[in-house]
């Protein structure tokens, strides 16, 4: 986009100074014109220089005005964040009129091009209501923050995105050649002992044929009729401890992980709502994010939903990956967590210290976060230490690419 609005702007006869790129010593030249990056440019141009933010991602604008504007530049051309939610003041009209000419045409506008000062704000809006009822609301949840209720022992208060027999199954009816329904059926089978139901291979097959027609009808329901999961969506309670706690829908839930979802809408009563939502702590959160720009969530949170919140596709996918290395080596289940210590060498916003802290782990990084973020971990409750136990029986480390590693192998 840069070369193309360089070249638009050189026909219409008018002069450009060069680019700007973070990989400038890479790429040296663009159309005939030198690559700066920001250090270079500033000894380069004064801060009277225009800079038009040529970046196809207007959700990176804001970003790289804030960044532009903190090396001395304030005559930047790009789309402000209230373009974005369209909340745009007067000036910030202009602003986006004189970027649409620039883009568009290759032209530069008759009036005055206004100086926006770019400054991150925090727009606060609550989680979306997808369904509501006298009694009950239904919202979307992320699949971090649902657990498990009350089942059978080793299965109590679990993390959905850890029920490996569950996702694997779906997984296999979907055609996943790398997963097996047999966990799945051991499980079954743990339940038809304890009612003393005899177990043929006749009877595996059907709890097999069984549990694949209610794959079917989920999948046809998700692939032609996807207001379904709303609509009957599981119901869930609240735990203080900071997640939601099933008492419906387990096989609901598993199928849209195994499908590849990051959330899934929850059926929680009006009052657990108003609850959550006025909870202290959450709002006290919601003042260090309003007060801190480079603040986040270090993990996807309901009250959060649709504001400046962590929530990353790849750390949820490596989640997952380091739930099921756990569930194979016995490690996710029943009492193993209190015996388990685990190393976060993970440079991230704490996102995977939170979790298993959350989970009952005994959790430790070797390196300071900021204020912002300890004060953040505070108010949910969580306790990260910043040196390991040494009485602890079994270590578990993610190195700083999220990758699990048993110490104890």
């Amino acid at each position: 986009m840069g070369s193309v609005t360089g070249k638009a702007l050189l026909e219409n006869g008018k002069r450009i100074c060069g680019f700007i790129d973070k990989r400038a010593k890479d790429i040296r030249q663009c159309i005939g014109y030198p690559v700066y990056d920001i250090e270079t440019l500033k000894k380069k141009a004064g801060r009277h220089a225009v800079i038009f933010v040529a970046v196809k991602n207007v959700f990176y604008h804001m970003d790289i005005a804030v960044e532009l504007y903190a090396n001395g530049f304030e005559r930047i051309i790009y789309k402000s964040c209230h373009a974005i939610h369209g909340t745009m003041s007067g000036e910030e009209q202009l602003l986006d009129k004189a970027y649409e000419l620039i883009y568009k045409t290759g032209d530069i506008p008759d009036f005055e091009i206004p100086i926006v000062l770019p400054k991150q704000e925090f727009q606060w809006t609550p989680s979306r209501i997808l369904l509501e009822t006298e009694e009950y609301v239904t919202l979307n949840a992320p699949l971090e923050q649902i657990y498990t209720g009350v089942t059978a022992a080793k299965w109590t208060n679990t993390p959905v995105l850890s029920l490996i027999p569950y996702i694997e199954l779906f997984r296999y009816f979907e055609g996943d050649s790398q997963c097996r329904p047999d966990d799945y059926i051991a499980l079954c089978e743990e339940g038809a002992r304890s009612e003393q139901i005899e177990i043929t291979d006749s009877w595996k097959q059907y709890a097999l044929e069984n549990r694949f027609h209610i794959f079917g009808q989920m999948r046809w329901q998700y692939e032609h009729e996807p207001e379904f999961f709303t609509v009957q969506a599981p119901e869930a309670a609240w735990d203080k401890r900071g997640y939601f706690r099933l008492l419906t829908g387990k096989h609901r839930i598993c199928f849209l992980i195994a499908m590849g979802k990051t959330s899934a809408p929850l059926k929680i009563r009006k009052d657990t709502w108003r609850a959550i939502c006025e909870d202290p702590k959450l709002h006290e959160i919601r003042q260090i994010l309003e007060r801190s720009p480079n603040a986040q969530m270090p993990l996807p949170h309901i009250y959060f939903q649709g504001n400046r919140q962590f929530h990353c596709i790849f750390y949820q996918k490596k989640l997952r990956e380091i739930y099921w290395q756990m569930y194979k080596t016995g490690q996710m289940c029943g009492q193993e967590r209190e015996t388990l210590e685990i190393l976060d060498q993970t440079q991230d916003s704490g996102y995977f210290s939170l979790i298993f802290s959350q989970m009952g782990f005994c959790v430790y990084r070797d390196f300071r976060l900021s204020s912002d973020k300890n004060e953040i971990y505070q108010k949910l409750g969580m306790k990260i230490s910043e040196r390991a136990d040494s009485a602890s029986k079994t270590r578990i480390k993610l190195d700083g690419e999220g990758n699990f590693q048993n110490e104890n192998d």
